[in-house]
């Protein structure tokens, strides 16, 4: 186990010592990020509210699966009926 790794770590030093060199090793000044202000106007769109209704089905369906698979190793599913 972990062979590849070693082969890949291997192979990356062979690679900068001998053809591309080392990578520099410069270190930028720290930046603060921009800040935006979100743009309440999607909240009219169509498309924005498709996308969260389909992000709550991935999670309810996500969330049924782990209580059912749960319940199944617990020993607390009916296999005839399904029910928890």
């Amino acid at each position: 186990p972990g062979a590849i790794i070693l082969t890949m770590l291997v192979l990356t030093i062979v690679d900068w010592t001998f053809w591309t060199g080392w990578p520099a090793m410069e270190l930028d000044p720290l930046q603060l990020p921009k800040v935006y202000f979100p743009d309440l106007r999607i909240l009219g769109s169509l498309d924005f509210w498709a996308q969260v209704s389909a992000m709550v089905m991935l999670l309810v369906f996500d969330a049924m699966g782990c209580v059912f698979g749960l319940a199944k190793l617990a020993g607390l599913l009916d296999v005839g009926t399904g029910q928890v």
